[in-house]
């Protein structure tokens, strides 16, 4: 069974509305971009990028890994770990982190 996780990321600076603009901030590549990137990695199930509708400068990451090592090799790629780096300077605490079973 793949290994969900839910990642809300709430932005240190004044207000960060959107993925893109995360990635703008940090100096990324675009949105498209970076999550094609990640899709083509293997064992990617899912990846997509929200942002909250009820807490503004939340961003909630909705991943999907076929399973532990497939996620393992996801935080070390290149992806990943350019923005991962900038998360001090770009978020207000760190990302948090909820594995999830798929229920139906």
């Amino acid at each position: 069974m793949a290994l969900l996780i839910e990642a809300g990321q709430m932005t240190a600076s004044d207000y960060v509305p959107t993925y893109p603009d995360l990635l703008l901030a940090s100096g990324g590549a675009s949105t498209d971009a970076i999550l094609g990137e990640v899709r083509k990695e293997p064992g990617c199930l899912a990846y997509t990028a929200h942002v909250s509708r009820d807490a503004p400068g939340v961003i909630v990451m909705v991943e999907a890994w076929a399973d532990q090592v497939a996620l393992d090799t996801h935080a070390q790629a290149p992806a990943f770990t350019a923005l991962a780096v900038r998360f001090g300077d770009l978020l207000a605490q760190p990302p948090t982190l909820e594995r999830l079973q798929l229920l139906g």
